[in-house]
């Protein structure tokens, strides 16, 4: 077959693929190319295997991901497929795309894969197969394995893998080390690429306010709120036909709860014989029974007969309701019907809110509580769906005051990170933060673990102005103010209570990882450095200290700016030494002229070059070892002396003359001290000196000579057994 004519069979097939998987959130006309979309394209540039994107859920895959096989299609051979159905072997995956290509596009993959790559290759094009919503898979182990025979049997050359899944799906699959091999792009809250972001977000929030016949004005703090899609199509859906105002506020959880009270309002209008509450209870029967499967699809047959026992005769016609009201959704595979929730997150809501009711845990004491969430954790250890529907507990909890009993039991149950990271996201579905959260929050933040580190940080940015005005996001607020006159009082009152800036660096640091944070934060120092006044002076210091490390040349202007506040003030002058020397690795030779600068009129001049020579010297060993020679005579801390010598052995032989120079100071330096530190002093220059002498020893034969010929026996017997050794190692 001709590449064009395959290539629209592709096409062809992609478009209605789109409008099946996508259909009620894609919408291609509201799409700008963005620099995520491009980026994952360019990855597919490369030679490894395919790329993985991960996300939450809501912010955006399947948007995404149609947007993609729109654009790729038009030129590649696209596959575009989910997981909706039952992977009963390792082989499925792999059988399932084998057949649909012979059945669809008439290629057999199992017997002539070699012709279609070498047909693909003559064209200069590829064959990418997109698997959406890796997370909806009926069993993850089952996934897992039958992910990675596709991976052996199919994927190569220009053949390419594209999925996606949430966070703690890829952690699970990701231990296949052959799965290594794929790119992995990670979704984070402050990517202004990502999907739905300025201009996108505007278009679509327009589209969704025209839909569903919203009026009046969205205030800043609901933008901020709906940032995934699934959302902002949610809050738009809620709220359809009000006027919506400036003072109108918005918590998740009472996304959720209107949205069940809508499509039990809707059913109840279709179906005058039930009542209120009888749909309530068949939604909630339909997913515990997901609950109970620990799946997020079922056969068609099995969720009509639970529908059936539940609400009687009316059952077969409600199941249709819920399909058409786009609750449900039908997904054909191998000649059956699956069924599963058009949105994951809905779905694992309803399961949450159902079990909350179950278990009357508004009516029980806070011990029981405790008891009852252990007791889920144990009996469903196994269940996919568990990590995800505790992430509504948390909020549902928090609307009779109980949430507390939640942080308290699992911030603490053996460090647990899947349970951390589970509460930092359950905190972002509050839609605000109270003291206990924030306090959690804040003690997640000392952690060891970046991962749980980052996922605090997406908390802290997601919920913006709802944290505490007195915690972080205080100093947030304050490098985002471009009032000069507000900024000064600001910075007035914070100096009353952190006059070194030291608890605004310690609670910004965790939150450094943010580009928009990184960018604040150097503007907010541009604006205050250029009128420093005294009691200043150290808060910018500190705040260079942080910026040094993220952005080096930015940190490096500061402290030149600085060093000329050095000049009258020791106290001053030995936090900048501390600084510079803090980040000596990575500054030493751009900093190292100006700091000789600054300390040469000092009295401990030569004991501050060394400071930072030692912590950094080893990016210019030339320079630091014939700066060493003069200085080391009027060296006087005795750790930096041992330091010195150490440094002379590891990279000495990159500078004899010096280096020979330093030995003989160091020999002779030594008869000045006690005579425990006498003797130290002189074995540490001897073994320097025979480190030099090992990997040089023409270079160093006479100053070897000269220390085997001195006074102290020990040091003599020392030098003659290591040229003994190394005399019969190289006889040998």
């Amino acid at each position: 077959m001709e590449w064009n004519i395959l290539q629209k069979i592709f096409a062809d097939d992609c478009i209605y693929k789109i409008d099946l998987i996508g259909k009620g959130i894609y919408y291609p006309e509201q799409y700008e190319p963005t620099g995520r979309e491009k980026k994952i394209s360019d990855l597919l540039l490369e030679d490894r295997s395919g790329i993985c994107y991960i996300a939450p859920s809501g912010a955006g895959k399947t948007s995404l991901f149609c947007q993609l096989v729109n654009q790729w299609s038009k030129e590649h051979a696209v596959f575009f497929t989910g997981l909706r159905f039952p992977l009963q072997t390792e082989t499925s995956l792999y059988q399932n795309v084998c057949d649909y290509f012979k059945d669809k596009y008439q290629i057999d993959l199992r017997e002539n894969i070699e012709t279609f790559i070498n047909l693909l290759d003559a064209n200069k094009k590829k064959c990418i197969i997109v698997i959406d919503g890796l997370d909806e898979a009926e069993d993850l182990e089952e996934m897992k394995k039958a992910l990675h025979f596709l991976l052996v049997h199919l994927i190569r050359g220009p053949i390419k893998l594209v999925m996606n899944c949430r966070n703690y799906v890829w952690k699970y699959i990701v231990n296949y080390t052959w799965l290594k091999s794929i790119n992995v792009i990670q979704w984070y809250p402050d990517d202004n690429s990502s999907l739905f972001r300025g201009p996108s977000l505007d278009i679509v929030f327009k589209k969704h306010s025209n839909k569903y016949q919203i009026t009046g004005t969205m205030n800043q703090r609901i933008r901020d709120l709906c940032q995934f899609p699934f959302s902002l199509r949610l809050f738009c859906e809620v709220n359809r036909r009000k006027s919506i105002s400036n003072n109108d506020t918005l918590r998740y959880i009472d996304l959720y709860l209107n949205y069940l009270s809508l499509i039990a309002n809707e059913v109840t209008l279709l179906f005058s014989q039930n009542a209120y509450e009888d749909v309530i209870n068949v939604i909630e029967s339909i997913a515990l029974h997901y609950w109970e499967k620990g799946k997020y699809c079922i056969l068609k047959n099995q969720m009509i007969d639970k529908i059936t026992v539940t609400s009687g005769e009316a059952g077969c016609r409600i199941y249709k309701a819920f399909v058409q009201l786009q609750i449900l959704r039908e997904d054909a595979r191998e000649s059956e019907i699956f069924v599963s929730f058009n949105h994951q997150l809905i779905l694992e809501f309803i399961i949450a809110h159902a079990l909350f009711k179950n278990k009357m845990w508004n009516e029980k004491t806070n011990e029981i509580i405790a008891n009852d969430i252990n007791s889920l954790i144990k009996s469903n250890s196994d269940n996919p769906l568990l990590i995800p529907v505790f992430e509504f507990f948390f909020p549902l909890l928090e609307t009779v005051g109980k949430h507390h009993v939640m942080i308290f039991l699992l911030s603490k149950k053996e460090k647990n990170i899947d349970l951390q990271l589970m509460l930092c996201r359950a905190a972002i579905r509050l839609g605000q933060m109270d003291l206990e959260t924030w306090q959690m929050l804040r003690q997640f933040d000392t952690e060891a673990d970046s991962e749980v580190k980052a996922e605090v940080a997406s908390s802290v940015y997601l919920l913006g102005e709802n944290i505490p005005g007195d915690q972080a996001f205080n100093c947030l607020m304050l490098i985002q103010c471009k009032e000069s006159d507000i900024l000064k009082r600001n910075i007035a009152a914070r100096l009353k209570y952190d006059n070194n800036f030291s608890i605004f660096v310690k609670q910004i640091q965790p939150y450094c990882k943010i580009p928009d944070v990184q960018n604040g934060l150097v503007t907010f120092v541009q604006q205050i450095r250029n009128q420093i006044e005294p009691q200043m002076r150290i808060p910018l210091l500190n705040l260079t200290d942080l910026i040094i490390l993220f952005n080096n040349n930015e940190g490096l202007e500061n402290l030149i700016l600085l060093s000329e506040y050095t000049k009258d003030d020791n106290s001053f002058l030995d936090a900048w030494v501390t600084v510079a020397c803090n980040h000596a690795d990575q500054l030493f030779i751009r900093l190292i002229k100006i700091y000789i600068g600054v300390v040469k009129n000092d009295r401990l001049k030569w004991d501050r070059i060394f400071r930072f020579c030692l912590a950094g010297g080893h990016k210019d060993p030339i320079t630091t070892l014939k700066l060493s020679v003069q200085g080391f005579e009027n060296l006087n801390n005795y750790n930096l002396m041992t330091s010195a010598i150490d440094f002379i052995g590891q990279y000495g032989v990159l500078e004899p003359e010096s280096t020979c120079q330093l030995i003989s100071l160091a020999m002779k330096k030594a008869k000045f001290l006690s005579s425990n530190k006498q003797m130290e002093i002189r074995f540490k220059t001897a073994e320097a000196a025979l480190s030099c002498f090992k990997k040089n020893n023409r270079a160093f034969a006479k100053v070897i000579t000269e220390i085997a010929n001195g006074e102290d026996i020990k040091i003599k017997e020392f030098i003659a057994s290591h040229l003994q050794i190394l005399k019969n190692s190289m006889s040998s």
